[in-house]
């Protein structure tokens, strides 16, 4: 952020702010691992000898198809890779009449790459053998990908007075602009 007099009269200033993030989650999203991992029992199987993901014979009252927090922070994944760009370009100039001119220009351009991938997961019970579909074949496996290109550009332009009138009156006159653009591609 940055601001310099040109001259008595006119005033001009620029800001840039950005930032880049890539990072990657499970499958189902962190929320949704969490709320398994603090859900997790002592009774529940973490992975079996034969490296298959354990489930257990017992059973507990709303607890049907057991979260297996390992096996949910393993497979699948969420990437996303995001950039963000906010500047600022505005100028203050000062008119006769005791009239002062404000312009500020705003971009705000944002770039997004999300992926999400879910396979279809399998628990073997640890007494019996069987093998417990996770999630169903009708919701498993998917991924999407969503690409975000987006671009918002702002305009703002006022003309603004201030006048004493008398002894301890003053009258504020503002007049002014704006355009907003919201552009958003998605694919």
């Amino acid at each position: 952020n940055t601001s310099y007099n040109v001259s008595k009269r006119l005033k001009i200033g620029f800001s840039l702010d950005g930032n880049y993030r890539n990072y990657t989650e499970p499958g189902y999203g962190m929320s949704d691992f969490l709320n398994s991992l603090m859900r997790t029992l002592p009774i529940m199987n973490d992975t079996l000898a034969n490296g298959s993901y354990g489930s257990s014979y017992l059973r507990v009252s709303g607890r049907n198809n057991w979260e297996h927090p390992r096996m949910l922070a393993y497979e699948g994944t969420q990437k996303m890779t995001i950039q963000r760009f906010i500047s600022t370009l505005s100028a203050t100039y000062t008119l006769p009449w005791n009239l002062t001119y404000n312009v500020k220009f705003g971009a705000d351009k944002y770039d997004g790459l999300l992926t999400n991938f879910v396979p279809q997961m399998f628990k073997e019970d640890a007494k019996t053998g069987d093998i417990i579909a996770y999630n169903s074949a009708a919701t498993a496996p998917r991924s999407s990908n969503y690409d975000y290109n987006n671009l918002n550009l702002h305009l703002y332009n006022t003309l603004e007075g201030k006048y004493k009138i008398g002894n301890g009156h003053a009258l504020n006159v503002l007049a002014g602009q704006s355009y907003d653009n919201y552009g958003t591609s998605t694919f």
